[in-house]
């Protein structure tokens, strides 16, 4: 486990990296896109039509951030976001490179966030449904 935030130092605004996340879905021949502080969404017509939805939680990343071994200046909320869409921009890098390197299958692409046509819900919102339900204890 990482004693620190991986990128916790990065100088990116949070503002640069969610315009290069729009250009980068948009490279991607995404459509419906949307990128604010709480979520990246998206759908993604190729290799597949499908929907996603990335939950942003840099309210969480902030918490460790405070609790972390790291100097002060960057336990604040901006660097959080900073931090976070950085990473989540290599994420959405990383999932299409894999695609188009047939690394893995088009179904496994963003399979935690993508969207289920038979009650609007990711895979991960599921999941968190379940364990809140105590039937995942």
């Amino acid at each position: 486990m990482f004693d620190k935030p991986i990128n916790y130092t990065t100088e990116i605004s949070h503002k640069k990296t969610i315009k290069e996340i729009l250009v980068l879905l948009n490279d991607f021949d995404c459509q419906n896109i949307t990128v604010n502080e709480n979520q990246i969404s998206f759908e993604m017509l190729k290799p597949e039509r499908a929907l996603v939805d990335i939950p942003v939680n840099y309210l969480g990343l902030l918490a460790r951030l405070k609790k972390s071994n790291i100097p002060p200046k960057y336990k604040t909320e901006t660097q959080a976001k900073n931090i976070i869409f950085r990473t989540l921009k290599n994420y959405i890098i990383n999932q299409f490179e894999m695609l188009q390197n047939e690394a893995m299958q088009k179904q496994s692409a963003f399979f935690i966030h993508k969207i289920q046509a038979a009650d609007n819900q990711t895979i991960e919102e599921k999941f968190i449904q379940l364990k809140n339900s105590n039937l995942l204890q």
